[in-house]
């Protein structure tokens, strides 16, 4: 295909030329996926959109914008997730082919959930908020805590990570156990003019909600879900 569009490639010659053509195009493309500078595009995720929580969410987004402006410097209504997408990260994908998307949708499907279902109670907590750094006052990330209450959710998102690094699309440290966490606002929502994302201050927040409590849900379902598709 032309530059800017999308479409096989295809490549004529010899039989022994060809193939080695393909394995040297198919070595240049898992070694751009394994680097940092392609971006995921979908993620497996586990959703938390219960309407009790998206209510509360919205509670907590409406206190906080009440707060002095003294109190909540570089917070605003941008950073904060739709209470909708609530959701836990597994792992995070980067599926560029319609192969890779069908194979990543097969993987979860021959998934044995059923093991789960009787070895462990999926039941999860959203107890108390924290942020990713160790200074509040220059935060990107502010989450809730997730409890394992029937020690069956941990076990199934390791079976779950295991299962797609072992079909190949999981590279690296993507394969890695996920420390699970319920995102509630992210600084990679409000972007300057080069791209940088510029901190906010948690710190009066924290100390008005660091102990507030979202409630308790079982898990219902796991999705491969495509990045920024809510906010697009």
């Amino acid at each position: 295909p032309r530059p800017g569009q999308g479409g096989p490639v295809r490549i004529s010659g010899p039989p022994a030329c060809v193939e080695r053509c393909q394995e040297k195009i198919e070595a240049l493309l898992a070694a751009a996926l394994a680097t940092p500078r392609v971006e995921y595009t979908h993620f497996i995720s586990i959703p938390l959109n219960r309407p009790a929580f998206t209510e509360k969410l919205r509670e907590l987004k409406a206190d906080a914008m009440r707060m002095p402006e003294s109190q909540r410097q570089g917070i605003s209504e941008a950073l904060f997730n739709r209470p909708e997408q609530l959701h836990l990260t597994v792992a995070m994908l980067k599926l560029y082919s319609e192969e890779a998307r069908a194979q990543a949708s097969q993987v979860l499907q021959d998934f044995n959930f059923e093991n789960f279902r009787v070895e462990g109670d999926m039941r999860i907590g959203l107890s108390g908020l924290e942020i990713m750094n160790d200074d509040p006052s220059e935060a990107h990330v502010l989450y809730l805590r997730v409890q394992d209450l029937g020690g069956g959710l941990q076990k199934l998102c390791d079976a779950l990570v295991r299962a797609f690094a072992a079909a190949g699309l999981l590279r690296g440290h993507d394969g890695r156990a996920t420390k699970l966490h319920a995102t509630v606002m992210n600084s990679r929502h409000r972007r300057g003019k080069q791209g940088e994302r510029a901190p906010f201050d948690a710190t009066h927040l924290l100390r008005r909600h660091g102990a507030f409590r979202l409630g308790e849900c079982r898990l219902e379902a796991v999705h491969i879900s495509t990045r920024r598709a809510f906010r697009n």
